[in-house]
């Protein structure tokens, strides 16, 4: 609009004849052309005659010419009329006056002008007419509210300064005019008219403009004045029209203005746009209208607040809330000055220096959406507060997360507990906006029976903090609790111990070593108490978040109906950590523009700091009586507020989001299940509408600093309300700017169809930033391409400065016509993003998001997307870059000729359609309005000639070959504008009616100018195609990819011809193809699931690889060995094709599944799977060979694993002679560095010698000639442990030696004492060497020796994996110099593996070890809130070999120890498959699976560094023999239903041959059975305890103790216990299983509480202990022995004994070794005498196999025992087992003949002599001298001994007689503290201070005892017989009976009230005695007168 206007006023007309004439006024530009209608004018005809008057009426011009710019002022165009017809006007003469050539100022200008007649009369005057011209200036610079500010020369009355801080009250409202109205009234002839008038509404009042009539430009210049000073109402303006004399009218368009935006007291006047009956723009065009308003102070108004439904008494009836607490606040609060340009720019700086570090520190950590796992262990709770009248509680978790709640059981009287619960909760399908804003809350209740529990405290945290961090865990951590719901309970009202883990999307489950960490926890906690467990983050401090909202903006209308005002019963809430607190519900009536209640009101909430809930949560809702409705939610994190310097917040914006207000139907607004309008409205980040904003500042303040109440006393730690004294300044309001935002609305493609009976509807693009929305036209979907070509621009409205307080800018698709318009998807953008831009940014294209609330798409459809061009940005900006934009736009419509050439070559991995697997594709192509369907031949236009396109489907085929091109004749804008190619696939379903094909995906290509082709015939070798993936509704939830190029050419004009496409598809002849040859090792397929419901009866698998000129198919030989399930091929297939040079045209091998049945007559399609050939083509850049990787290593270098030859002789008679046979068979064995090629019967010393004489040359001596040679030298004695001599600990002797060269410290001896102690703790024998991996084996080894394929079966959801298929694939280049295609391999498989093995399959143990289970999912429905538990069990099979568990199956338990052994067979090559299983046993009904892993064993054992894995540890000594330790793994449990983790096991796998594990026994990994012992404690007696009877200063005091898992047990009374003084002498038993992981192990808790008995109310708690016994149950069940707790200990003469032990066990086993090798000596002799005399041959010598349990250590990995065998004699059995010793140089014993004669004879003596002389060297290792000077040592040793046994006999008797001294005088009560006790403090804590207090002790002595000792030395409960060990007497200073009052009064009220008896009753004596008495005295004093 322009911003000077030209009124023009026509007066009065003289003419030369009378007439009755009209005049027009029009504009015309600088080339005399009419400007337009806008411009023009004319006024009503005057009365017939000479001299016209004209009514008095003024036009005004330049609404829409610029007349502000004095060089292009247009004419001026005057004409008269006079009326022929009806429908037509006749010209008299005209007159254009230069508007240029008029005075510019601003006074009106009175002229008369001269009239020329027209027709042939141009010369002559027919005229003179009377004009008044005044020029108007334009609008100021002053925005406000999207309206501009009027200049001081208006007739505007301005308040005065002095009212310049008084709210306004006094309204005026002018209606100007109007344009471009709606035709309402229809005529018989033209194009009709309007009778508009305006009602204008504020409040309860309404004034009406007079009606205009037939006139759809009317001015009213009417003023209305409003008094009113409520900033919640609106001007309501409606322009009607009139009908019948005003007895109806018709709506015509509104505008509503909040007075909010006019609280600047600034007169604003501005057109507006009018809207629908919402006042909300829409597609239609309603025209627009001026007004003027005017909102200011007027001091002669009398105030009154206008209510808008029923006046103040409605308004209060309707809201029927309590006031707030306190009418005003601190006017300090409010003091909040804007923030300046800098301070945004620096908080800004700050804010994103703040994220970086937050990024930094969580990583690339990102929540997902998908599948979550919460697992929560509660552990123990400390120091809770006592919520019961006894002093104690009745403590009880919950655990709540994600509307999921369970709890534990209830522990019944104590404030400290140990609960151990592990919860574990599974989530499906998690948004991860849920995540994000989900916490977790542990409540800690007091169980209360009848009644409602009672809160002790709460721990609340953030999901996502948990989430971000280390391992996704927050471990066994100690949390303060805290109870924000009670005023009364402040600061920390306990301690809990916890664990909480995440397991999210791709996360696996993290398991700790838990032993460990608690015996660190334990010793920490016996150092420096359990303060020091609980971290230095738990110290709590209170501050307090204070939350001032002042208003909110634009709400909905979420109260509407036929019977219902429109409107909202608003109420603001803010939720922190626990506490919430709210403001008052608003209630607001009128439509949405009108929903702006305001608040003012400050929410103060305490937070205690540290705070684990980050997440400030602010939420608006609409009051309802039946239940409130979630309005939006914002958040704010309190963490950046707290770290702030400030700490404080300046008044700011919040944008809310949330679902579509309308627009839902029935059964369709759920989304397909769930809840999507409640999760956008809850979770607003991806939100598709706008639902207003709030206006709100935050700051966090001391706790002192909170105001005082009425009374000025402190104010209580809740949360509270305050009202603030006055509303927001406009100063204090966030700075403002004036917008724009504009769109350039091109084209879309894929847009849904809407379908309305037969017609498709039309589509429209919905712009919305905020309240402001605009719109495009409607246009035709010509199958889903819509073309606008258009721009739209906003108004200019007003918006914050800060651009992150500005609302997102929303651009949506939508179907229907003005208020039935609904969006169907959308867009979110950032208004920083778009105004960064300025209006530069280039057109984009959009990919739509599906509205999921309203569900209008199908299932899998996608939403589409559109090219538009977004600005945003200042209004002058947009001013200035408009005309940009518009030849932009018409470059957007200029049109050029291209011809669009898709070349679609091939496509992988799409989605399977049918239910074997495979789909039979073809594609559909759409561009700019054309398609093209591939299913059959098409002819496609060529200019004038059409050429044809074959037809495009592939049939049974995942990756199909098409290698075609289609081309589109087409016109095409500029390249930025050019539109997508859409490309759909689709699955042919055959020739059915009934079944349509599928729709599997789309994508759509960009076009640009890199795909403009100038020549038509350019090469295709020169195009560069690229893989498009493909997509249903988003990117990525889809799968397949299509391969193509998209090649523009341009044509000179559109009819003309091109030449043809070139044909794209790779051959010889272009060079693009090359000859290869391809080798397929098929070893076989694994773990196949049945099909149809039968098991694989005689599968195969084929091989094709397709190609243009045809299909090369292999194929294996049906097989079902070893079973059906697990066929082994074993097959080598080689075979000749042409692969492309470029990988990225590499067909893949297609791999299809067939099961022979019924003899061949069905062999169905069970599955399929493909090989990718483009990763094995070796001319491919970066191709790496698989053998040279690195990967594999030969087998003998990396785990020195050998081919050991086992001679096997077998002896049969043939014609009655004895012939030994020999049989060679081969077993790999994994031998160390220790292998000797001699027999390993010999001792080591031997053995080394023998070694070093066979490596010299050979002399003919033969073995015993290279025996004779050695000097074995002597034996060493030196046994090591742990790289330490036991030498070194032993002197004098071996006597031990206590203090060496100084004196050991008690601490040092405690700790070589419980090192000796605790053996129990160190690493069982199986798990020595053993590594312990924190995850699976795989991740150590991410590459196997074979490569794996998945087959799959079905489609769809149903589509899963039925097995694999496992082999080798290798590619080369073909070479013409080798004859066959065999001679282009090797021997070796790639990979390095030897075909030979592979290709014999050989039996083999498989032993799986499966020590526990851990975090196992709850199968069990958990009952009344306690959390589900399973009852696990193992099943594994691999192949037909399967174990069941199921009769151990172990109740309710997440985490169990199994420690089981499980030996399985199988066949390698083969049934490969490991499966492991966890089932939950079920008493009714099927088991259910709680996870499953699968180990493959081919992997592993083909694998050369599995192998090695532990070869270090390989030992085959007899009674140490040790397989290769393989790391123990924590292999992780999944189920095909849900993709978290089920819990976790631990295991490790052995694997060996058959043979070899008849050697190697499996390792004992079972348990050691748990052990039962008897717990005694003694309570002897009290002192120091604090009087809970206060008056008498007395206790009737008892005790209660139980062990952890036991029942409770308490003492007798002590009544009245005076001085705090208490005896007991009571025994308490408690029996306790002690053993791995048994309750009393872990939780090693002694529990005491001391009680006041109360007979008339509930007994008083005084307080509660507990000893912790883990180190006295661990020395108890490793002994096996009493453990008395308390009794002193001789540390010396323990570490004495403990050091003597050893010594005397170290020469234990030195004398069995001695004697062992004696005994081995003589053997060894006696063998090789009695070999040499039954033979009489050579013999041999001869590595083999070991055998099981026969003489003689081990070799090597896996080998065996030696034995000797001759050639000549009997094998004496061990033949198997053999080990031969072979002369050097002769021939082994199969080949050579016996010997004869006298060489025979030589021979056989020589061998003689030479075994006895060896015999006669080892035995003089222990000649007569030796022996001599050991037993000297011994005798010495002995008589040390003795010493030491006559000085512990002496200390002994000592000890006894101070026992026996001592317990006499506790008999006698004269004795000092009990035998074997200590005093044990009690500690009450007070909640008040927080600090601990002492409140007493007690003396306790604690037995352990094994079961069977306590039964053979029983000792009775309490004091009863049998009375022993230790002796209990009767307590002391006890109540006793007495005739002596008062004694006995002393006894039972205590002295202090005593005496206060006694002195009362002496007064009373007194006073009777005087009473008496009196007579008396009175007698004597009168006798005495």
């Amino acid at each position: 609009m322009s911003s000077r206007l030209l009124s023009v006023t026509v007066v009065q007309a003289t003419l030369e004849t009378e007439a009755t004439v009209a005049c027009t006024v029009k504009l015309l530009d600088l080339a005399l052309r009419e400007i337009g209608k806008k411009e023009s004018f004319k006024t009503k005809a005057g009365k017939k005659g000479k001299t016209v008057d004209f009514p008095t009426h003024k036009f005004e011009l330049g609404s829409t010419y610029n007349l502000s710019r004095p060089d292009s002022l247009p004419h001026l165009q005057l004409e008269l009329v006079t009326s022929t017809t009806i429908s037509s006007s006749k010209s008299l003469g005209k007159i254009s006056i230069p508007l240029d050539t008029i005075d510019q100022t601003t006074e009106p200008q009175d002229s008369v002008y001269s009239v020329m007649g027209v027709g042939g009369n141009e010369s002559s005057l027919i005229a003179s007419l009377r004009v008044v011209l005044e020029w108007s200036e334009g609008l100021q610079e002053d925005i406000v509210g999207g309206m501009k500010a009027m200049s001081k020369a208006e007739e505007i009355i301005e308040e005065l300064p002095e009212h310049a801080d008084e709210l306004p009250n006094e309204l005026t409202v002018s209606i100007l005019r109007a344009k471009d109205l709606l035709i309402m009234d229809s005529a018989l002839m033209g194009k009709g008219s309007s009778d508009p008038r305006v009602v204008v509404v504020v409040g309860s009042e309404k004034n009406k403009t007079e009606v205009m009539h037939k006139n759809l430009n009317p001015v009213w210049n009417e003023k209305f004045t409003f008094q009113i000073n409520d900033l919640e109402s609106s001007i309501a303006i409606t322009v009607e029209d009139e009908d019948f004399g005003g007895v109806s009218s018709d709506f015509m368009g509104k505008v509503i203005v909040p007075l909010l935006q006019l609280q600047s007291k600034k007169p604003v006047r501005a057109w507006k746009r009018l809207g629908n009956k919402a006042a909300k723009t829409d597609s239609t065009k309603r025209g627009e209208i001026e007004i003027l308003l005017h909102w200011k102070y007027n001091p002669d108004v009398k105030t009154r607040k206008q209510s808008s439904f029923g006046g103040a008494f409605m308004k209060s009836f309707m809201d029927a809330e309590e006031s707030d607490e306190e009418a005003e606040s601190d006017p300090a609060a409010m003091d909040v000055t804007p923030q300046t340009d800098e301070e945004i720019a620096k908080e800004k700086a700050e804010k994103e220096e703040t994220e970086k570090k937050l990024r930094e520190e969580i990583g690339d950590i990102q929540i997902k959406s998908g599948d979550y796992q919460l697992q929560v262990h509660i552990i123990e709770v400390r120091d809770l507060k006592a919520e019961d009248s006894t002093g104690l509680s009745d403590p009880v978790c919950y655990v709540e997360a994600f509307n999921q709640k369970q709890n534990t059981p209830v522990k019944e009287k104590c404030l400290s507990a140990v609960f151990d619960e592990r919860f574990i909760f599974n989530y499906r399908d998690m948004d991860k906006d849920t995540f994000d804003a989900g916490q977790i809350r542990v409540n800690v209740m007091d169980a209360d029976f009848g009644k409602r529990n009672d809160m002790i405290g709460s721990f609340v945290v953030d999901a996502s903090l948990i989430y971000f961090r280390p391992k996704h865990e927050f471990y066994r951590q100690w949390v303060a609790l805290v109870d924000d719901t009670s005023v009364a309970d402040t600061g920390v009202q306990g301690y809990l111990k916890l664990s909480i883990s995440v397991i999210g999307p791709g996360d696996k489950m993290v398991v700790h070593d838990e032993e460990s960490d608690k015996k660190m926890e334990k010793e920490r906690e016996e150092k420096e108490g359990i303060k020091a467990s609980i971290p230095p983050t738990v110290k709590r401090k209170t501050m307090w978040l204070v939350t001032t909202i002042f208003r909110a903006e634009y709400l909905p209308v979420m109260d509407s109906g036929a019977f219902t005002t429109n409107g909202i019963d608003a109420f603001f809430q803010v939720e922190c950590g626990t506490a919430m607190k709210r403001t008052r519900k608003n209630k607001v009536l009128g439509e949405r523009a009108s929903l702006n209640p305001i608040w003012n009101s400050e929410l103060w909430i305490p937070v205690t700091l540290p705070i684990m809930s980050d997440v400030v949560r602010y939420t608006v809702w609409d009051w309802d009586r039946m239940s409130n409705s979630l309005v939006s939610t914002a958040t704010e994190k309190f963490n950046a507020l707290n770290s702030d310097s400030n700490k404080k917040t300046a008044p700011h914006w919040k944008n809310l989001y949330g679902a579509q207000i309308r627009g839902y139907s029935a059964g369709i607004n759920l989304g397909g299940g769930k809840d999507w309008k409640g999760h956008y409205n809850k979770y607003p980040g991806n939100a598709p509408h706008y639902r207003g904003r709030i206006l709100v500042s935050e700051r966090i303040v001391e706790e002192e600093e909170a105001p005082k109440n009425g009374d000025g006393s402190a104010r209580e730690i809740t949360p509270f309300r305050l009202k603030l004294k006055q509303g927001i300044k406009q100063s204090q309001q966030p700075p403002q700017e004036t917008y724009k935002f504009r769109a350039m609305i091109i084209s879309g493609t894929e847009i849904p169809i809407v379908k309305r009976g037969l017609h498709t509807r039309k589509m429209q693009i919905k712009i919305q930033c905020g309240r402001n929305e605009i719109y495009s036209a409607r246009t035709e979907n010509k199958n889903g391409v819509c073309e606008w070509n258009e721009m739209v621009e906003s108004e200019a409205f007003i918006y914050p400065k800060d651009l992150d307080q500005c609302p997102d800018i929303v651009v949506s698709i939508c179907k229907g016509k003005d208020v039935e318009t609904i969006p169907m998807a959308y867009k979110r953008f950032k208004f920083r993003d778009i105004v960064e831009s300025n209006f530069t940014a280039d057109a984009d294209w959009i990919l739509f998001e599906e509205d999921k609330a309203l569900n209008l798409l199908e299932d899998g459809q996608f939403p589409g997307s559109a090219l538009i061009r977004l600005g945003a940005g200042l209004a002058d900006d947009a001013d200035r870059t408009h005309h940009d934009w518009e030849a932009a736009l018409n470059a957007s419509r200029r049109k050029t000729a291209y011809q669009l050439r898709c070349h679609i070559y091939q496509a992988r991995s799409l989605p399977a359609s049918d239910a074997n697997g495979l789909m039979d594709p073809y594609f559909k192509l759409n561009f700019n309005g054309q398609q093209f369907e591939a299913k059959y031949a098409k002819k496609c236009k060529n200019g004038r000639k059409d050429y044809q396109v074959p037809k495009m489907l592939r049939k049974k085929t995942c990756d199909p070959l098409w290698y075609g091109t289609i081309c589109f004749d087409t016109e095409l804008p500029e390249p930025q504008f050019f539109p997508q190619v859409n490309f759909q696939l689709y699955d042919w379903d055959g020739f059915s009616g009934f079944d349509k094909d599928d729709y599997n995906g789309c994508f759509n290509a960009q076009l640009s100018e890199d795909n403009i082709y100038d020549d038509a015939e350019t090469d295709p070798e020169d195009f560069k195609p690229q893989w498009y993936s493909l997509m249903m509704e988003e990117e990525g939830d889809s799968e397949g990819e299509v391969l193509a190029f998209f090649q523009l050419v341009k044509k000179r004009a559109p009819e003309v011809t091109l030449p043809e496409p070139k044909s794209i598809e790779p051959s010889i002849e272009k060079g693009s193809l090359k000859e290869a040859v391809v080798e397929i090792v098929a070893i076989g397929c694994r773990d196949l699931s049945p099909y149809n419901m039968m098991a694989m009866q005689f599968p195969k698998v084929e091989f094709t690889v397709d190609s243009k000129e045809g299909s090369i198919i292999e194929s294996t030989d049906k097989s079902k060995r070893p079973n059906g399930a697990n066929p082994n091929f074993l097959q080598r297939m080689v075979f000749e094709c042409k692969l492309p040079k470029d990988p990225i045209f590499a067909p893949p091998i297609t791999v299809k599944l067939y099961d022979y049945r019924l003899a061949g007559l069905s062999q169905p399609i069970c599955g399929v799977s493909k090989i990718d050939l483009g990763k094995k083509l070796p001319w491919a850049e970066g191709y790496v060979n698989p053998s040279l990787a690195g990967r594999r290593k030969d087998v003998r270098a990396a785990s020195t694993g050998v081919e050991i030859s086992k001679t096997v002789k077998k002896k049969k008679k043939v014609n009655g002679k004895v012939v030994i046979e020999e049989e060679e068979k081969k077993v790999e064995e994994n031998l160390d560095d220790s292998i000797s090629p001699v027999a390993p019967l010999l001792p080591k010393e031997i053995k080394n010698a023998i070694e070093e004489k066979l490596e010299a040359p050979d002399t003919g001596a033969g073995v015993f000639g290279a025996l004779k040679h050695i000097k074995a030298p002597p034996p060493k004695e030196v046994v090591e442990t742990k790289g330490k001599s036991r030498a070194s600990v032993l002197d004098n002797g071996g006597m031990p030696q206590i203090l060496g060269d100084r004196e050991m410290s008690d601490e040092d001896m405690l700790a070589e004492i419980e090192k000796h102690e605790m053996m129990d703790d160190q690493t069982t024998r199986y798990m020595v060497g053993r590594e312990k991996l924190p995850g699976e084996l795989e991740e150590l080894f991410p590459n196997s020796p074979f490569e794996n394929f998945s087959l799959y079966r079905g489609q769809g959801k149903s589509r899963k994996e039925i097995g694999i298929f496992k082999g080798l694939i290798r590619v080369v280049a073909k070479d013409k110099s080798k004859k066959t295609l065999e001679e282009h391999f090797n021997t070796k498989a790639s990979g390095g593996l030897d075909m030979q093995q592979l290709l014999k399959p050989q039996q083999y143990t498989v032993r799986l070890y499966v020590l526990r289970g851990l975090s196992l999912a709850a199968m069990d429905m958990g009952m009344f809130g306690r959390p589900g538990k399973s009852d696990p069990y193992l099943k594994v099979n691999v192949g037909d070999d399967k174990f069941n568990d199921k009769k151990n199956y172990i109740s309710d338990a997440t985490d169990v120890d199994f420690y089981k052994c499980v030996e399985l067979h199988t066949e390698l090559p083969g049934a490969g498959q490991l499966e492991i299983e966890v089932m939950d046993y079920d008493a009714f009904g099927s088991d259910d699976l709680i996870g499953k892993t699968v180990i493959d064993l081919e992997d592993r054992w083909f694998d050369d560094r599995w192998k090695a894995l532990g070869s270090e540890n390989y030992c085959k000594e007899p009674g140490k023999m040790r397989w290769n330790t393989k790391p123990l793994e924590r292999r992780s449990l999944f189920t095909d239903t849900k993709n978290t983790e089920q819990g976790k096991i631990e295991c490790y796998v052995d694997i060996m041959p058959t043979p070899v594990a008849e050697i190697f026994p499996p390792d004992d990994v079972a348990l050691p059975p748990t052990q039962t012992f008897e717990v005694r404690v003694v309570v002897w007696r009290a002192r120091e305890m604090v009087s809970m009877d206060v008056m008498e200063d007395m206790n009737d005091l008892y005790f209660v103790g139980w062990v952890e898992g036991s029942k409770k047990q308490s003492t007798d009374i002590h009544w009245r216990a005076r001085n705090g003084k208490g005896s007991f002498n009571w025994r308490m038993k408690f029996d306790v299983e002690l053993g791995h992981n048994t309750q009393a192990m872990k939780f090693p808790y002694l529990h005491l509480q001391a009680w006041d008995k109360d007979l008339l109310k509930f007994s008083d708690c005084i307080a509660e202990s507990f000893i912790d016994l883990g180190n006295n149950f661990k020395r108890a069940y490793k002994k096996n022995q009493t453990i008395e707790v308390y009794k002193k200990r001789n540390l010396k003469r323990e570490l004495e004994s403990i050091r003597y032990s050893k010594a005397q066990e170290e020469k234990r086993k030195k004398k069995e070794d001695e004697k062992r090798r004696v005994e081995e000596a003589k053997q060894e002799e006696e063998r090789l005498i009695a070999a040499i005399n039954e033979g009489g041959g050579v013999l041999d010598v001869e590595m083999g196999i070991g055998g099981g349990g026969g003489r003689g250590g081990g070799g090597g990995r896996g080998a065996g025992e030696g034995s000797i065998t001759s050639v000549g004699g009997d094998s004496m059995g061990l033949e198997e087992d053999g080990v031969q010793l072979v002369e050097r140089g002769a021939q082994k014993s199969d080949e050579n003949t016996p010997l004869k004669g006298s060489k025979a004879k030589t021979r056989t003596a020589s061998a003689l002599s030479d075994a006895r002389e060896r015999a006669s060297s080892l035995a003089n290792q222990f000649s007569n001298k030796e022996i001599k000077r050991r037993k000297n040592e011994e005798y010495k040793k002995k008589k040390e001994i003795a010493n030491s046994k006559r000085q512990r006999s002496a200390q002994a008797d000592k000890d006894e007689l101070e026992n026996l001294l001592g317990s006499m005088k506790e008999l006698c009560g004269v004795g000092e503290d009990p035998p074997n006790s200590t005093w044990v403090n009690l500690i009450r804590k007070d909640f008040e201070t927080g600090e601990d207090e002492d409140v007493g002790q007690v003396a306790i002595s604690v037995s352990i005892i094994p079961k069977n000792m306590a039964d053979s030395n029983p000792a009775g409960f309490g004091r009863k017989e049998p009375n022993n060990d230790p002796y209990l007497p009767a307590p002391s200073g006890r109540l006793k009976f007495t005739l002596n009052p008062f004694s006995m009064g002393t006894q039972l009220f205590g002295p202090a009230i005593c005496a206060k008896i006694a002195c009362v009753c002496c007064c009373i004596f007194g006073v009777l005695l005087t009473y008496f008495i009196a007579p008396y005295i009175n007698i004597i004093i009168s006798l005495s007168k």
